[in-house]
């Protein structure tokens, strides 16, 4: 039987920087949003739930995180989450999974790189797995240079 592939590819947004008076209330950072098959990954992991704040595991000015990110996606490193999620979606204002990340799990095999258990996490609650979206399947060629092209992008 074979595998239907999906297509991995990426949008650029910027999360705009909000003030009261001369205080900063919302960081404006530059990031991506993983777009599998021409939809936004951020918008199908958001569209039940009222928290849709996340900025991408790449962003610019963001060099820790962006590393990190890299090089989980390419699973050369493991996971910082103790069931083995990868985090792809964190809090825009620290990076941090504390304040919630979507996250999935990630392996390599066969020539594909597979994403699937979908999840909202932090570090002191059990996950919310997302039941509502599946597994994808990456040729393993144009997902690494997609990773490779996002982290130069943002660096």
């Amino acid at each position: 039987m074979e595998i239907k592939t999906n297509e991995l590819d990426y949008n650029i947004f910027k999360r705009q920087e909000e003030k009261s008076g001369k205080n900063i209330i919302k960081r404006g950072v530059e990031t991506i949003d993983f777009m599998i098959d021409g939809n936004s990954l951020l918008k199908k992991l958001t569209e039940n739930d009222r928290n849709n704040d996340f900025m991408g595991c790449f962003s610019k000015g963001w060099n820790k995180l962006n590393e990190k990110s890299k090089n989980q996606l390419l699973v050369k490193t493991k996971p910082e989450t103790e069931n083995g999620r990868v985090l792809i979606y964190v809090c825009p204002e620290c990076g941090d999974i504390s304040c919630g990340a979507l996250c999935c799990k990630i392996k390599k095999e066969n020539g594909l790189y597979i994403w699937n258990d979908f999840a909202y996490e932090n570090d002191y609650e059990e996950a919310i797995i997302n039941k509502n979206i599946g597994t994808f399947y990456f040729k393993e060629k144009n997902y690494e240079e997609t990773i490779i092209k996002l982290f130069s992008i943002m660096e």
